[in-house]
């Protein structure tokens, strides 16, 4: 994809977090994919970490997304989730 393709992501504080904003330009293929990788438990063979599920998302989306943002994320402790009760 060229760099005037890439659609223009703005960020700023409040909601969502950088990795919803992220997940919103993926395909909802993509987005099954992210949320297993998020969901699944420690040892499983699907689970990503960390610093792999933000490589990927600001390679794919062109959005600058970090490590640390996505460990908020899948702790659900993010701009996403304040206010939200935990499950």
């Amino acid at each position: 994809m060229s760099l005037k393709a890439r659609p223009k992501v703005t960020r700023g504080h409040g909601l969502p977090c950088s990795v919803a904003t992220a997940a919103a330009l993926l395909t909802a293929d993509d987005r099954a994919t992210l949320a297993a990788w998020l969901d699944a438990p420690l040892g499983h063979p699907e689970r990503r970490t960390d610093w792999q599920i933000a490589s990927d998302l600001t390679a794919e989306t062109g959005s600058r997304v970090s490590e640390q943002q996505t460990g908020k994320h899948r702790r659900q402790t993010c701009r996403c989730y304040q206010g939200v009760p935990k499950s």
